[in-house]
């Protein structure tokens, strides 16, 4: 088996030869595909939206794959696959339209349906509360689905979505801080941050358990290949699913502009999808463990893509905590 070394040195030269954003528009650390069946052979995966001959490639000017590369001995294959852009997995929604989980108890778990109050999407409350250095108790979910055109710090986030949220009771917390996803930078993360302290109930609005599962750990797991994952969407719900990225490099179309990203996870659903519509800022755990693993943001053609939370701590600069 090639060593990480020589796979991530693999990886860096496939990404300067044939990573275009649009064509080749995923890369990553996985394993490599025979007649659509996994193998145990490690890899550089390169995703393209359409598999086309030699001559075809040549005519449009598009850079021809390696079949291997090779690096201080060890011998680095690669794996063409084919996969649609990546989207992010927001669900947009008619004002008063009935939606799926919601949760007013307090403290609301992860899972849990959320959106800006001036938005007209929904997607997943991702939780997992952390205390900033400043002692403000906040939560997770995605840039995409908290701040909307405009948007500004104060904005309310609630549950259970557009059109039934005129009151309180639906309210999560408040907009406080976001990581801006644009086209010019280098993107590894969709991430906002909620204040979710609750004078009503002097505490965190949110909990650290996961919908339908239980208390996730405080700890966090480090992403690695074939490590299995768990997650509570607002719309597949609780679903498992497999890591078969790792270091990935993928662009992810907003509409209006398309987002590179670095150093994501690539994971695809055992026995059953892993994530649709509406499943944006869902926070995912180890799977056994209950560590703390990754923020799930896109997708597209069964595969799904996901932010490691040990970054997003760093960038935060927080303590995951338990709430009561």
């Amino acid at each position: 088996m090639p060593s990480l070394n020589a796979l991530n040195k693999a990886l860096e030269k496939v990404n300067s030869d044939v990573f275009d954003g649009v064509h080749c528009h995923s890369s990553y650390i996985g394993l490599k595909k025979i007649d659509g069946k996994y193998t145990d052979e490690e890899c550089v995966v390169i995703a393209v939206q359409v598999k086309l001959p030699e001559d075809e490639l040549r005519a449009r000017n598009i850079p021809l794959v390696q079949a291997e590369y090779s690096f201080g001995g060890e011998k680095i294959k690669t794996d063409v696959v084919e996969l649609p852009m990546m989207k992010p997995l927001i669900l947009y929604i008619n004002p008063g339209e009935s939606q799926a989980v919601f949760c007013h108890n307090s403290p609301v778990p992860s899972g849990v349906e959320c959106t800006n109050e001036r938005a007209n999407w929904v997607g997943t409350l991702g939780g997992m509360p952390m205390r900033l250095k400043d002692g403000r108790i906040v939560a997770l979910t995605n840039w995409h689905v908290g701040v909307v055109s405009g948007g500004k710090v104060g904005d309310r986030i609630v549950q259970p979505g557009a059109g039934r949220n005129d009151s309180e009771r639906y309210q999560i917390g408040r907009l406080c801080r976001w990581n801006p996803i644009t086209s010019s930078k280098r993107n590894t993360m969709d991430v906002c941050l909620l204040n979710c302290y609750s004078e009503r109930y002097k505490g965190s609005f949110v909990s650290h358990r996961m919908y339908s599962v239980g208390e996730s750990s405080p700890d966090i797991a480090t992403p690695t290949l074939r490590q299995r994952v768990i997650k509570y969407g607002r719309t597949t719900s609780l679903t498992r699913g497999q890591v078969v990225g790792i270091n990935a490099k993928t662009s992810v179309s907003y509409g209006s502009f398309v987002a590179t990203f670095y150093d994501q996870v690539v994971v695809e659903g055992v026995g059953t999808g892993f994530s649709a519509a509406g499943d944006s800022g869902s926070s995912t755990c180890e799977d056994g463990t209950l560590k703390k693993h990754s923020l799930l943001f896109a997708g597209g053609g069964g595969t799904t893509i996901l932010s490691p939370v040990g970054p997003i701590k760093l960038w935060a600069e927080g303590e995951f905590i338990k709430v009561k």
